[in-house]
């Protein structure tokens, strides 16, 4: 786990993170996802969340998209994302 040792150089840490996921996780790193595809019954929908972010994902973008009565409520989605 050195990669968590903040006394390492980053690109060491990098390195050894690099070597310990998978194919899937490092493609996954590639994506993209809108956070209304996160959204059911339940916000965040867990079974959307396992179903879109199985290995991981780089990013859920455009928040600001969401039509929420307060920015409150698209902190919420973020930080249960």
């Amino acid at each position: 786990m050195t990669h968590l040792d903040k006394s390492l150089p980053v690109p060491d840490r990098v390195e050894d993170l690099l070597k310990q996921m998978t194919i899937e996780e490092k493609v996954a790193q590639l994506c993209c996802i809108l956070p209304t595809q996160l959204m059911g019954a339940v916000i965040p929908d867990p079974q959307l969340l396992s179903k879109f972010m199985k290995h991981g994902l780089g990013r859920v973008t455009q928040f600001g998209s969401i039509s929420w009565e307060s920015p409150l409520e698209s902190t919420k989605l973020a930080n249960g994302i």
